[in-house]
């Protein structure tokens, strides 16, 4: 089974590039070409027949609400995430049945998001995922660390990814904690352990925190419309969920 392709629709030549640059961090995709306008997009989808295509809503001339919207006549339309600075164009994109939107500037946890997503769509239970078939061939490594070292007095520890009930930042110093309650100090930034670590079971839920969603135990009301979750393990934890983070979170619960 081959790569996922994608068209990335933009008119900010600066903002493709870095759209680029992440996904092209992920082996199962394929980035087929970048567009920067409307009808340069729908002639090269027409060209390619990309499975995924990030769409700028803004654009001169032929918007991406008209392009998405020509696209879904399409007897096996691509999915489509739209790009866009301002949040009140999300209820409109989907009102076009777009896959997703992602909010300028965008960070590597709105596209582990997607391809989260993309996957789901693409590569229902029973089907396995281009990394799943790949896996079993020799040298072949997944995309997500499964396993992480941290200190431990003169020696290294080694947990699975299903051991870790959070990893925050606290003083400009990143510790995962484990859901024995042991919290270790690593050297890697949270957003270098937010690319290495399981879309499926981490969700980043604050600049500062991203938890181990089967480690989730109750929600509870907080200030600013956001929630604060209650973590389970051998140490009860509390940890916030910010307002722009909110939506991150109902991709695993429904609340």
């Amino acid at each position: 089974m081959g790569k996922i392709t994608i068209l990335i629709v933009d008119d900010e030549l600066l903002m493709c590039e870095e759209l680029k640059c992440q996904l092209d961090l992920y082996s199962e995709l394929e980035v087929l070409a970048v567009c920067h306008d409307g009808e340069e997009a729908l002639a090269r989808a027409a060209e390619l027949k990309p499975d995924l295509i990030f769409l700028d809503i803004q654009m001169p001339g032929i918007t991406g609400l008209t392009v998405a919207d020509v696209l879904s006549r399409q007897l096996q339309p691509p999915r489509v995430v739209f790009l866009t600075a301002h949040d009140e164009y999300a209820l409109k994109a989907f009102g076009v049945d777009a896959l997703d939107y992602v909010l300028k500037p965008f960070d590597e946890n709105d596209i582990n998001r997607v391809i989260a997503k993309i996957k789901k769509q693409l590569y229902p239970p029973g089907k396995p995922a281009p990394e799943a078939q790949e896996q079993c061939l020799p040298g072949h490594s997944t995309d997500f660390q499964r396993k992480f070292c941290v200190p431990k007095g003169a020696r290294l520890e080694v947990l699975d990814q299903e051991q870790i009930q959070l990893v925050y930042a606290k003083d400009r110093l990143v510790f995962i904690q484990t859901m024995e309650g042991a919290a270790h100090q690593i050297k890697s930034t949270l957003n270098e352990l937010s690319a290495k670590l399981d879309p499926k079971l981490f969700v980043r839920c604050h600049r500062n925190y991203i938890v181990n969603v089967d480690a989730i135990q109750s929600l509870e009301n907080w200030f600013n419309r956001g929630y604060l979750l209650v973590l389970k393990g051998k140490t009860r934890s509390e940890v916030p969920v910010s307002r722009q983070y909110v939506r991150n979170l109902k991709d695993y619960l429904e609340f």
